[in-house]
């Protein structure tokens, strides 16, 4: 009896894979570092994830944002072949860039991507108070490790 209940298992842990387990990149995975740093105050940084006219960036305060598109939080994975479907809900043009956590970006011409950030690392920078100006502060970069996918069809 107990080889029968160990089979059932089995066998429906074999129809889908779930976000615990190890699933390879897919084809087109691109990886990238992307991070907040940027030339003065009010730009945008320079590094960025792209996914045709749409971009992702990490800012100031850790979190990614968006221009051209949405993205919305999928959750804790373990890696970027584990996100396998598009959002019902949960849509913004931000949200907090967490450790082995998937995102989908929705753009505006209906299309979509995949991130997934594998680390995210702190240091710090100097930045120009304004483009003309000659004073700087300091601030605290950070730094995401990102596999991508674009485009992205489930």
């Amino acid at each position: 009896m107990a080889v029968l209940m160990v089979a059932a298992f089995s066998c429906s842990k074999d129809d889908e894979a779930s976000k615990d387990d190890d699933v390879p990149d897919p084809p087109g995975t691109m990886s990238k570092t992307i991070d907040n740093s940027r030339h003065s105050i009010g730009y945008a940084p320079y590094s960025y994830l792209e996914f045709g006219s749409a971009k992702v960036y990490i800012s100031n305060s850790s979190n990614l944002f968006t221009e051209n598109c949405e993205i919305a939080d999928v959750g804790q994975v373990k890696g970027l072949g584990n996100i396998k479907n598009i959002p019902n809900g949960g849509w913004s043009t931000s949200a907090s860039a967490t450790v082995n956590t998937g995102y989908v970006v929705r753009l505006n011409d209906g299309s979509y991507g995949r991130i997934f950030i594998s680390n995210i690392t702190t240091g710090t920078f100097m930045e120009r108070t304004c483009i003309t100006c000659t004073t700087y502060i300091e601030q605290i970069k950070y730094i995401a490790q990102t596999k991508y996918q674009y485009p992205f069809v489930p």
